[in-house]
């Protein structure tokens, strides 16, 4: 009865919150990875949910929210049919392969569309991304204290947390940087990444093809994940515009969408936004706290607020993420 009477409750926030934002906005729904966190060699906080944990959240978006396509999102936006009541996008970043072998099949048993913004450099690569090379030592290493590249000495009791902090210095730095650093990290913990630690963690463009044939559509996500903001716009453009022209070239089909890597305010700015207008995009994503209502994306579509996900999300914490409950407490803090 207590239990009954605490879920009514919640349903009663929760309806709420949903009316605080209206009917009238759009949800994007966005993940990295999907896969069981056991024996993960790399960097965990990219799991976004697990395979049984993404299949619950998928019913809980086909139960109380209508699903629309990227198509359906750009038809829109050039003033055709409007969206639904309560519309949904489901976006993957990165191109982990994870997205195929596990998101794709609970996606297709519940009819539901998706989006994969694809760092078009590492499709059909075993190369890992800095972060996962990191973490990998991180979690290898026999070590506790290191002068470490960028942050300096440091003593660490967990590998997750070290990894997270130099993760996210590492950032901001220069990608020939990155490279760089995650070579002498891994010498200074004595950890060397086996040549093949990463086959088989990255979509394949015949894979992508695959995915497009069965109800995903692709977008950009620059060419080497390389935050914008920290590149002159010559090199910014050259990201997006090489990006969107390598998927269409695979693809065959125009890439109009653009999600920013990284994506907070500090990501992207005005002139990103117009140097993406110039290198042919026409809506782009970020990873400012959603949902947004219909006409802030209409008034800029180039600046589409998502909800960001992660694995140790409950249900009814999903629930209230895509009710706006995110978006309220980003703009309380």
């Amino acid at each position: 009865m207590a239990e009954a009477k605490q879920t009514w409750l919640e349903d009663r926030l929760l309806s709420g919150v949903e009316r605080i934002w209206g009917r009238d906005r759009l949800t994007v729904l966005a993940y990295h990875r999907i896969r069981n966190p056991s024996g993960f060699p790399f960097f965990e906080p990219v799991i976004s949910a697990t395979p049984n944990g993404f299949a619950r959240q998928m019913d809980i978006v086909s139960q109380k929210y209508n699903a629309i396509s990227l198509a359906d999102l750009h038809g829109w936006l050039d003033g055709g049919t409007p969206l639904p009541p309560r519309a949904a996008l489901v976006t993957f970043d990165d191109g982990y392969r994870d997205n195929l072998e596990f998101a794709l099949p609970i996606l297709q048993e519940r009819g539901l569309p998706a989006v994969v913004f694809l760092s078009t450099d590492y499709v059909s690569r075993d190369r890992p991304f800095f972060w996962d090379a990191a973490a990998f030592c991180f979690r290898n290493t026999e070590r506790s204290q290191a002068d470490l590249p960028i942050l300096g000495v440091r003593t660490w009791a967990s590998a997750s947390s070290i990894s997270t902090e130099w993760i996210e210095a590492m950032k901001r730095q220069p990608d020939d940087r990155k490279d760089e650093a995650v070579a002498q990290l891994g010498a200074l913990l004595d950890v060397r990444l086996p040549a093949d630690i990463y086959a088989g963690e990255l979509l394949t463009w015949d894979e992508v093809r695959s995915m497009m044939s069965k109800g995903f559509s692709f977008g950009s996500h620059t060419l080497s994940h390389t935050i914008l903001t920290q590149l002159p716009p010559d090199q910014a453009l050259r990201e997006l515009k090489g990006s969107r022209l390598r998927l269409e070239d695979e693809l065959d089909a125009p890439v109009r969408s653009l999600a920013y890597p990284n994506g907070t305010t500090a990501d992207f700015s005005p002139q990103i936004e117009e140097l993406a207008r110039e290198a042919g995009y026409t809506a782009a994503f970020t990873m400012v706290p959603g949902p947004a209502r219909s006409r802030a994306i209409t008034a800029n579509p180039m600046a589409i607020r998502r909800v960001s996900l992660y694995l140790d999300d409950s249900d009814r914490r999903f629930r209230a993420k895509l009710a706006g409950g995110g978006r309220i407490r980003s703009s309380l803090s």
